[in-house]
Parts: structure tokens; sequence; C-alpha cells
């Protein structure tokens, strides 16, 4: 018998642009170090992440031709990854232009917003393992860690300054 309908939204994502909060992002999963990162990717550009939002000691690498990051503490770890890609989406259809509201059909209520500012906020899931960075009520970034493991990156969600720098890593401090 032949079923016809609407597929879920993991089926409709290619497997190499899924992302699977608490585990990975495409091909890149958290249980790469960073130097598997680098030989996947080649040599990244390694910020410190200085904004009070997240916790400090924490570095990016960043590549300049793919639309991922880590985070890391000891530059051997990876504690999150991080996409900006539009075609990256989650197994419930989240991805870089949904809405809050998408976010919130998808996954229930946050329990933890960090506010950088009165328009931008990361919309926290410790639970599932998944950070939503949400600018004018669109989502620009999506990052994924171990679940509830978010108080190693994110502050306790208290308004940052208005005139901090939006959630992109801090100044540039070496290569990798």
């Amino acid at each position: 018998m032949l079923l016809l309908g609407a597929s879920p939204a993991a089926t409709q994502v290619p497997d190499d642009a899924l992302i699977v909060p608490g585990l990975r992002i495409g091909k890149w999963s958290l249980d790469m170090t960073i130097d598997d990162l680098v030989r996947v990717n080649g040599q990244g550009d390694v910020s410190a992440l200085t904004h009070p939002a997240y916790v400090a000691g924490l570095t990016v690498v960043a590549w300049r031709t793919i639309p991922v990051s880590a985070i890391t503490k000891d530059r051997r770890k990876t504690e999150a990854l991080s996409i900006a890609g539009r075609e990256f989406r989650t197994e419930k259809g989240i991805g870089v232009e949904s809405t809050r509201a998408n976010i919130i059909a998808a996954y229930g209520n946050p329990r933890l917003t960090v506010a950088f500012n009165p328009t931008t906020s990361v919309v926290v899931y410790d639970e599932v393992g998944a950070s939503f960075g949400v600018e004018s009520d669109r989502v620009n970034r999506i990052w994924i860690f171990g679940a509830r493991t978010g108080a190693g990156i994110w502050t306790s969600g208290r308004q940052s300054r208005p005139s901090a720098p939006s959630p992109s890593p801090g100044e540039r401090i070496d290569r990798y």
C-alpha cells in the first residue's frame, strides 16, 4: 500500500545539512577535536569570546570558507559547534531565517534566553544541546553542544550591555 502525505522534516534535510542537537552539524561532530576540524576544514581564525554573554575563557575557531565554527576552552576539545549556513536545519525544521515562534513551536519555551541587546538574543535549550541566535525575530546562527552543558558556554541570562558587540567572536588573536 502506498501512503501519501507530508514527510517529516528530518527526511527533507540531506544528512550532510542536518543539525542534530547535542551531536553534530552535517559532517562536523562534537566528538571531533579542534585538530580534527582543522584537518577537515583547513586553518581557521582563532578569536577570544569576550562578550559578557559567554562564560570566560572560551575561544572560537572560525573558517572563512565554510559557515561552521567551533568553541573550545583548551584548543583541543570541541565544546560547541555553530553554523550560519541557510541550508542547515534541525530534524524539527529549524534553520537560519526561522522565526522565534518557529523555534518555540518546535522546542517549547526555552529555560534560558541570553540577551545581547533589545533585538538580539540567544535562545538556549540546554536539555537537548542546542541554542538559536535570534536577531530581529529571525535565527541567524545555531549552536550545538552536549546536552546539559550549556552552563559551560552561556552566562545565566543576565542582560548584557546594549553597547556590547553582537554575538560574534571577539578580537582575532591568532591562527590555528
